[in-house]
């Protein structure tokens, strides 16, 4: 039963009880309202038809479908009627139906089975028999009842209050009955006695019954074709049947007439068993008897038995395929035992972190922590670590430019002072200095005079360490809202002149044109359409986050599979990629902004009438059945568009489960095509013709030419005279927004330039998901920049930017020198001409260079610019990977393969998969087997082509490197976390040392010792024994004493990693011990990542906790749904080097 989320409704906790709550009327509770309407529509729908009893027939097998379907719609005429209380039939049907073999599979639960089937067969039934109805509406209405009750007593569970102990300060403590009694452990000299109630509980509980456990045991761990979940059931009652008493209302009252006395209701009742005891403490005495070390211990094998039985029930009775051996590892009897106590473990000290969590976000005495601030910090937090990629990113970029070693935080103030005086000894590194922050910023530091870099230096700092500090040292003032503020930073010249020099009018408009070259525009308009496109568009660049919106790919990518059903068969997808990334781009350009306007302005009605039109096509054509799929959004009456996309998106998030045949979602499928449909409209009448477009003209090579003249400064716009004309007629609109900016945007656009592009992006979509989530709009200008950079994907123009043959060559296969018989690396022009040189027909592949000059590789350039090129190259050398020259042979011969259509192999697998898509199984019927051939032969030849091009113009390489920066970033934010729950547990126990906050900032000593957290925590841990002696959250180091988060944080492992990714991910597991999910989540997130990035690993913990790389392999691509006619996403070489990153280390 959903009674949240619909209609903008949400459950809050408040101090005196929880409530329902309207967004827009925060002060008014609506509980007692939300459940009388819901009774009474529980009621009403029950009245209504017995159809709901059948079982759906859309997922079912096709056997059994068209039967269920016939049911389904005999019973949709088929009323209960309620009376008085007396339930009656109505049936509407005028003859009987006819069903075969319908049987109590058919519904929903068999006791409905008899009576259905006597209404169905026109037999006559009992009042009796229809008394499953009436049991089935009070079942109903008690479940309501009954949550309302829950909802009520779920209030807000912290509260702060003010301690007078000769100083005052504030504490926050729990609120219900569970806080009591994690409360009573809160410091850390009882944490031990706290872990001795745990065993001696489960004892108490299990191991008097060691014959039933043995039993249980078994029955969990037999194969799951084996595995009985009754037998389980009854086997687990019947050990904890050993353990309870029969609660009767004989029992129940002598609890209320000893309601604050529990020992004396022992007196009087002294066979109670010990779980049912421990239940009844903790229901009706905890908060009302003084908590000691005695009292206290009643509550354990009530918290234990919870704690045993979810287990069961996430990895037993959920019948979920879990392998045998991990059962054996949770429900083996000393496991069982530890994990449960884990478990109990990790609960309290949450709750310790949570007391000091909400101790320091609470500003007010006797404040309640209720749902909106919850809310509020889980926002802001989850906002934050979204963003340290970002940071960390920064970070080591800044590293590079400087090319430092340091391994401390060179952000401070004292290391960026000696690391500049250090450059500027030297020439060559002053030299290198300057060509590294061209890589970043671009041509503008040849003539600039060192106080101007040391200047541009000290913003750059002062922009990274501002959100560094705030996100990485986890700063309690940070807020989500102002991150990007950069308040207080007075930029130099050189900072303002980069924005202004890029960031304007010109610039901008220019890029938008390169754009549309590049997308071949210019090829596929003619010179009237162009005119037109340019006099009725607006370039846009700001964001639209309306939930439930599709986007643009979605709706593009069905257009040819709905071209029929949605009477759109006027849009033709041009055939050859250039038309189509010409039509996706003009398209795109409209849908995101004239389009959506226009489409989701309430007042001219076209929305709804789309909507109305696409519910009419589903209904005809389904006439022959009556039944539609569209039917359940008839009777959604909101005219209002955004407010219509938010009631689907609750249904949608209520029915998520809900399916249909060809597994696509109704809720999504539906409002797609709405926007689909509506989108073809508005082209149809306005820009009609880009529905079909055609090759015209060729400008587009013409137009790059004379671009790269405007890029190398050799001719002006003004000088190109057709391309200035384009140019002028381009509108861009809202730009002032940027372009008046304070230093605030200027300074965030010097962030962005330290970013790689994939970090830009993710950066954008978190911005997009706070503004959805805080419903503000207020990254606004952030976004909008973000839009702007995006223009060319943060490129960077470079002058005299050389790649040389030496960095080439430390990738390319060795060549041998004759005169002394020894293989050495390509290292000059001459050298690297020759290995281009084929071997049989003496022509050059010119893939790295050509008569005169080294090409500029970009992806040779990121790695570069990033400071990798070296430490690839090690990694590379582990395996021997390296390019080959029978790579550039296979590599040509399969290019010139895709200049013959005959053999083009994507365009016979793209036609293959066109005719097989609907039909798959239809390619391997006999006659197809040609076709099957030709198919698989395709894909291979793709795989084999795409593989090499990715090895041989370094693709791989540069993956390599954004895959390493991303995992680094990702335990970077683990160790943020860490501090984050330190900070957290010391402030939650030690709420009274008031010096504790010091350990955490950076400008305070802590009891005299100064320096890092990591520093200051081991003086704390050795002054307090107790808490030494009883906690997980350790200072762990590695061997030569360096600390793990200091190791992670200030990005040691690069350029020369002394340990392996693998033994930072092992180190860091033992740092995060305290919290067995977040330990756990180490190793699961680097999975994901490798996964993100087309990998898949297994990775093993041995007997001595190292954790091991068993194995990367590619994630498989699977065509047409055959598992025989698959690729891979990766090559086996990249899976090595993968593998080689992970374990590396000097």
């Amino acid at each position: 039963m959903k009674i949240s989320k619909i209609d903008d409704i949400s459950h809050k906790k408040y101090k005196g009880k929880g409530k329902l709550i309207k967004s827009n009327e925060i002060e008014k509770d609506i509980t007692e309202e939300r459940f009388n309407d819901i009774e009474a529509k529980t009621k009403e729908l029950f009245q209504k038809a017995l159809d709901f009893y059948v079982k759906n027939y859309e997922k079912c097998e096709d056997q059994n479908k068209e039967r269920r379907e016939k049911a389904k719609n005999y019973f949709s005429k088929v009323k209960i009627l309620v009376d008085n209380k007396k339930i009656t039939i109505c049936n509407e049907n005028t003859e009987k139906m006819e069903i075969e073999d319908f049987n109590e599979y058919d519904v929903r639960s068999g006791k409905y089975f008899n009576v259905l089937n006597k209404i169905l067969n026109g037999e006559n039934y009992t009042e009796e028999d229809l008394e499953v109805f009436e049991n089935d509406l009070q079942k109903r209405i008690g479940r309501i009842k009954s949550i309302k009750n829950s909802l009520e007593e779920n209030k807000a569970h912290f509260k702060k209050e003010s301690i007078n102990n000769n100083i005052i300060y504030d504490r926050v403590k729990g609120n219900n009955k569970k806080s009591l009694f994690y409360e009573y452990y809160r410091i850390s000299s009882k944490h031990q006695e706290y872990v001795n109630n745990i065993f001696e509980a489960f004892d108490k509980l299990y191991s008097n019954s060691h014959e039933a456990m043995n039993n249980l045991f078994s029955e969990i761990t037999k194969d799951s074709k084996d595995r009985n979940i009754r037998k389980i059931r009854e086997a687990y009652h019947e050990i904890l049947n050993k353990n309870k008493t029969e609660f009767g209302e004989e029992l129940y009252k002598k609890i209320q007439d000893n309601r604050n006395n529990f020992d004396k209701l022992l007196e009087i009742e002294p066979e109670i068993k010990e779980l049912t005891k421990s239940q009844i403490f903790y229901k009706y005495y905890i908060d009302k008897v003084n908590l000691d070390e005695t009292s206290i211990k009643h509550c354990f094998c009530h918290l234990v038995e919870i704690e045993v039985n979810q287990l069961l029930k996430n990895y037993v009775y959920s019948k979920r395929n879990i392998n045998k051996e991990k059962l054996e590892n949770i429900f083996e009897y000393c496991k069982l035992r530890n994990l449960v106590k884990n478990k109990l473990v990790n609960k309290l000290n949450n709750y310790i972190r949570n007391c000091g969590k909400y101790n320091a976000y609470i500003s007010n005495n006797d404040v309640v922590v209720n749902s909106e601030k919850i809310s509020e910090i889980r926002t802001k937090e989850a906002f934050l670590r979204s963003i340290i990629g970002v940071s960390s990113s920064a970070y080591f970029s800044l590293r590079n430019i400087l090319n430092s070693n340091n391994t401390q935080d060179i952000t401070n103030d004292r290391i960026l002072k000696q690391e500049l005086d250090d450059i500027y000894q030297e020439n060559n590194k002053k030299n290198k200095l300057e060509k590294n922050l061209k890589l970043f910023f671009g041509n503008y530091f040849d003539v600039m005079r060192e106080s101007e870099i040391r200047e541009f230096f000290t913003n750059i700092r002062d922009i990274i360490k501002r959100i560094r500090n705030k996100i990485i040292h986890f700063e309690m003032e940070a807020n989500a809202q102002n991150i990007f503020d950069f308040n207080n930073i007075n930029l130099g010249n050189t900072a303002k002149n980069i924005f202004n020099n890029e960031i304007n009018e010109e610039k901008i408009k220019f890029k938008i044109f390169k754009q549309l070259n590049s997308a071949n525009v210019f090829d596929y308009l003619s010179n009237k359409d162009i005119r037109e496109y340019m006099g009725k568009d607006v370039f846009s660049f700001i964001n639209r986050n309306i939930s439930f919106v599709p986007s643009f790919t979605k709706i593009y990518n069905r257009v040819q599979d709905l071209a029929n059903s949605l009477e759109i068969k006027e849009w033709k997808i041009p055939d050859e990629s250039e038309g189509k990334d010409a039509q996706i781009y003009l398209l795109k350009n409209i849908y995101y902004g004239k389009f959506l306007d226009k489409f989701l302005n309430e007042e001219n009605g076209i929305f709804i009438s789309i909507k109305d039109k696409i519910i009419e096509l589903n209904r005809n054509q389904n006439k022959r059945t009556g039944f539609y799929k569209l039917e359940k959004f008839e009777k959604i009456e909101e005219t209002n568009p955004k407010k219509y996309l938010e009631i689907i998106q609750s249904l949608y998030m209520i029915n998520i489960e809900e399916i249909d045949s060809e597994g696509k979602n109704i809720f999504l499928d539906f409002i797609q095509k709405i926007f689909l449909k509506g989108f073809f409209e508005f082209i149809k009448n306005d820009y009609n013709y880009l529905l079909e477009l055609k090759k015209v003209q060729d400008k587009k090579n013409i137009f790059d030419s004379k671009m790269s003249e405007y890029i190398a400064g050799e001719k002006t716009l003004e000088d190109m005279e057709e391309i200035n004309e384009i140019i002028q007629d381009i509108k861009i609109t809202e730009i002032d927004k940027i372009l008046n900016q304070t230093d605030k945007i200027n300074c965030f656009y010097l962030l962005l330039k330290l970013l790689n592009y994939k970090e830009i992006t993710e950066l954008k979509g978190n911005l997009e998901k706070y503004q959805i989530l805080s419903k503000t709009n207020v990254y606004e200008k952030e976004l909008m920049l973000l839009n702007i950079v995006n223009l060319d994907n943060n490129k960077v123009k470079i002058e005299n930017f050389k790649i040389s043959a030496e960095e080439i060559g430390k990738f390319i296969e060795k060549i041998n020198i004759e005169e002394i018989n020894k293989n050495k690396k390509i290292k000059t022009f001459e050298e690297l001409r020759n290995f281009e040189k084929g071997e049989n027909t003496g022509e050059y592949y010119n893939i790295y260079s050509d008569d005169k000059n080294i090409k500029n590789i970009r992806n040779l350039y990121n790695i570069k610019k990033y400071g990798m090129l070296d430490l690839l190259e090690k990694i590379s050398e582990k395996i021997n990977y390296c390019i080959k020259k029978k790579d550039l042979e296979e590599y040509s011969k399969l290019r010139k393969q895709l200049e013959d259509e005959k053999t083009n192999f994507y365009k016979i697998q793209e036609y293959l998969h066109s005719k097989y898509q609907q039909k798959p199984k239809k390619i391997l019927w006999k006659n197809n087997k040609n076709d099957y051939e030709k198919y698989k032969k395709s894909i291979e030849n793709i795989e084999k082509y795409v593989h090499l091009k990715n090895k041989i113009e370094f693709n791989e390489l540069n993956l390599l490197q954004s895959l390493l920066l991303k995992i680094l970033h990702r335990l970077v934010g683990f160790t943020s976390i860490w501090e984050r729950d330190l900070r957290f547990r010391l402030t939650g126990e030690f709420s009274d040392e008031l010096d504790v906050e010091d350990i955490f900032d950076h400008r305070k000593r802590y009891k005299g010792t100064g320096g890092g957290i990591c520093k200051k925590y081991d003086r704390f841990i050795n002054t307090y024994t107790e808490y030494k002696n009883n906690n997980k959250m350790k200072n762990v180091k590695f061997d030569d004493n360096t600390p793990v988060r200091n190791y992670i944080a200030h990005f040691n492992y690069l350029p020369n990693p002394k340990y392996s990714i693998l033994k930072m991910m092992e180190k860091l597991r033992k740092l995060l011990d305290y919290d067995r999910k977040l330990k756990n989540a180490v190793m699961k997130s680097i999975k994901d990542i490798l996964e993100e990035y087309g990998f898949k690993a297994e990775f093993i913990i041995n007997s001595d906790k190292e954790i091991i790389l068993n194995l990367v392999k590619s994630v498989e691509i699977i065509h047409l749904g055959k598992e025989d006619l698959k690729s891979h996403r990766n090559s086996e070489d990249l899976c090595k080097l993968v593998k080689a990153m992970l374990e590396y280390s000097k």
